[in-house]
């Protein structure tokens, strides 16, 4: 039901939000089992300072007329062409009118969207954070167990899933904060999966998904592990998080 609030406030309040982000790089790589934190990840480049309120003017709205201040904007000066123009750096909502800001939603200096947080179970943290660039996302960071890290990541490319990991933390008995199964998607469809059986930081096999034509699951040798994956197009796995999820929501 929170969540279905959340989505509801996010169709009636987040209008006028822009999209776009500063400078990141979506590449394809081997998955490793590295941090998951976008910090760990030297071609996302944001300026978490968009929406620190130190050195802007806070413009207060109060959508609901409670009294209370349901929408921030940050408004910062901005030198561009030679004159200074306002800008907004960044948006803030409290969905639940409890005070506490639930989305936070950064801008560069030309209105284009950065980074978007969600808290989407009201417990005062950020749950998901999205990262853009150009207007396309490229990131998405999920905290699917409360504990204030990320635990599953989506990386996108030309605004498609291309691969999610999964730290499987209290399932495996390994909740390090690293990855350990992946997926590989084509056209927003899985089309294998893969596993560190022993935590090691590196994929020891992979799995085909599932064809709908073939109802098998073919085995990818160790010694292809590294490679690309095939370029057939199965249909979604039953393993954990087998779709993406949507903007809003949290993998399962």
């Amino acid at each position: 039901m929170k969540r279905l609030s959340v989505l509801i406030a996010l169709g009636a309040l987040a209008a006028g939000c822009g999209g776009g982000s500063k400078s990141a790089t979506a590449k394809t790589t081997t998955p490793t089992g590295g941090s998951m934190s976008a910090a760990a990840d030297k071609s996302i480049k944001v300026d978490l300072t968009r929406c620190k309120d130190e050195g802007k003017r806070v413009i207060r709205m109060d959508i609901n007329h409670d009294d209370k201040t349901d929408v921030w904007k940050l408004v910062a000066s901005s030198k561009q062409k030679g004159t200074n123009v306002d800008v907004m750096t960044c948006k803030k909502v409290d969905f639940n009118h409890d005070g506490v800001i639930d989305m936070a939603t950064s801008y560069d200096d030309r209105g284009v969207i950065e980074m978007e947080q969600f808290d989407l179970d009201f417990d005062n943290k950020f749950d998901q954070t999205t990262y853009y660039e150009r207007s396309t996302k490229i990131r998405v960071e999920w905290d699917s167990d409360y504990d204030g890290k990320p635990d599953v990541v989506d990386k996108y490319k030309g605004g498609q899933i291309e691969i999610r990991e999964r730290d499987t933390g209290g399932v495996s008995g390994n909740p390090d904060g690293k990855a350990d199964y992946w997926e590989r998607y084509k056209d927003g469809v899985v089309e294998a999966i893969g596993y560190d059986d022993d935590f090691n930081g590196s994929v020891d096999r992979w799995e085909q998904a599932e064809r709908p034509d073939s109802g098998k699951t073919e085995i990818i040798p160790d010694s292809e592990k590294t490679e690309a994956t095939p370029e057939t197009s199965p249909a979604p796995s039953p393993a954990p998080a087998a779709s993406p999820a949507p903007t809003g929501t949290k993998p399962k």
